[in-house]
């Protein structure tokens, strides 16, 4: 199977790719793209999976080959918790230290979320993360196809009446410190954001 991933941004080359390598009666995937970041996540994403990956320049773009060596061997969150479910914590409604670029990246977070096949069992929001709940758009879209998929959001009451955000809740339930706390403690796996 070759893709032409050429022109997609981060995550949608590896996303397109580890579906197409998650299809059973594909054992190899050439996948086209036309920068060293998208080239190196394959490479990345095609170790990840214990499957042999030779990346080589053509022209102006590379072709990322990953092949399979038998099943592709996806980390299923599920499967290495001893206790407890998976959650994300969404402590504010950007990514990372720059508002701007953050909003372009929690944007993305949820995306590839959604799109990993690998779901975690809760999320919670709390802070300015509970912004994310109430927001119209690609974010608010992907939350709500993640909690048809089974995946638990929540969000925080207290946070929500500070905000005056209360009655704007789009997706998702409103919670409680303690059953934030309890989550949160009992997680066999966290992730803060």
């Amino acid at each position: 199977m070759k893709l032409d991933l050429r022109g997609l941004e981060c995550p949608e080359p590896v996303i397109r790719t580890k579906k197409e390598l998650d299809k059973t009666d594909v054992n190899e995937v050439v996948s086209v793209v036309d920068n060293e970041v998208a080239k190196e996540n394959l490479r990345k994403l095609g170790e990840s999976l214990n499957c042999k990956v030779v990346a080589k320049e053509v022209g102006s773009d590379f072709e990322v080959t990953i092949t399979k060596y038998g099943e592709v061997t996806s980390t299923d969150a599920k499967g290495t918790f001893i206790n407890g479910d998976s959650v994300i914590l969404f402590k504010q409604n950007f990514f990372g230290s720059d508002k701007e670029l953050g909003k372009i990246l929690i944007k993305s977070f949820i995306y590839t979320v959604l799109e990993s096949g690998n779901l975690p069992d809760k999320m919670l929001f709390v802070n300015e993360g509970v912004k994310l709940v109430c927001e119209e758009g690609d974010i608010l879209e992907d939350l709500k196809k993640l909690e048809s998929n089974g995946v638990k959001v929540a969000a925080c009451g207290l946070c929500l009446d500070f905000f005056k955000l209360k009655e704007s809740v789009k997706v998702g339930t409103i919670t409680n410190m303690y059953d934030i706390y309890t989550t949160a403690k009992n997680a066999g796996h966290l992730i803060e954001i």
